[in-house]
């Protein structure tokens, strides 16, 4: 084929398709927004909401204390031992959200 793009953009563009592109977050907000407690042993599930809706960026989780409290890349927080973290979800354009967790036995 001569032409620039993919199959898929050349056709888009000679049946009059226009993609929408995403643009970078300008709000990222957790589902749970206020401090809560787990037990050691527990499971939650997190979930990461951006702004505007049709935003699109890569997020990384991180615990302030693994030990206590460890997050999965999708947003799982698994308590381990007693104690106090505060788990944080960063955008790729550095929006961030955090919530504090209290792990008791």
């Amino acid at each position: 084929m001569g032409g620039k793009g993919s199959y898929a953009q050349l056709y888009a563009k000679t049946a009059g398709i226009t993609f929408k592109k995403f643009g970078k977050p300008t709000k990222v907000t957790l589902s749970r927004s206020k401090a809560f407690t787990m037990k050691v042993g527990d499971k939650v599930q997190l979930v990461a909401t951006l702004s505007p809706v049709n935003a699109d960026s890569k997020l990384t989780w991180s615990s302030s204390k693994k030990a206590v409290a460890g997050v999965s890349s999708k947003g799982v927080v698994t308590a381990k031992k007693a104690g106090k973290t505060t788990v944080k979800v960063k955008t790729a354009n550095g929006k961030t959200a955090k919530v504090t967790i209290t792990v008791n036995k």
